[in-house]
């Protein structure tokens, strides 16, 4: 079964997938990226945009505590990168120099699970589809 939107182009409205550890509950949350616009790569005759892996200013996610009656307050959960898992470095599809993040990468956020948290949505690019085929 293929999951909708596996491989597609990361948009800026990209969001990530729920994830738990034994104090909290940290839910999925839009990513907010910095976009590069690659300015050699055409769709439609637009350039195409994609999540510039250089600029890091993914925000943490608060956590809602699974037990309220029982502190402390959850700890914020860092994301602090992009995981190629789709479109994975080693066989990955680069644009301009820069590998391209997909729906189905995830964001390494330590401290709960899932560690990365898949990134899930659609793309403006719907007919491109990276990082699927083996």
């Amino acid at each position: 079964m293929t999951v909708p939107g596996i491989g597609q182009i990361a948009p800026a409205s990209v969001v990530d997938t729920t994830s738990i550890n034994p104090t909290a509950t940290y839910p999925a949350t839009a990513v907010g990226p910095t976009m590069k616009v690659c300015t050699t790569i055409k769709s439609n005759n637009s350039t195409v945009n994609i999540i510039d892996r250089t600029v890091i200013p993914y925000s943490n996610v608060p956590g809602s505590p699974t037990n309220p009656i029982v502190p402390p307050v959850p700890p914020v959960l860092p994301r602090v990168s992009v995981d190629g898992i789709i479109n994975a470095e080693e066989r990955g599809v680069f644009f301009e120099g820069m590998l391209v993040t997909v729906i189905g990468d995830g964001i390494q956020a330590p401290g709960a699970a899932p560690n990365p948290r898949p990134l899930t949505g659609g793309s403006e690019y719907p007919t491109i589809i990276i990082g699927t085929l083996t």
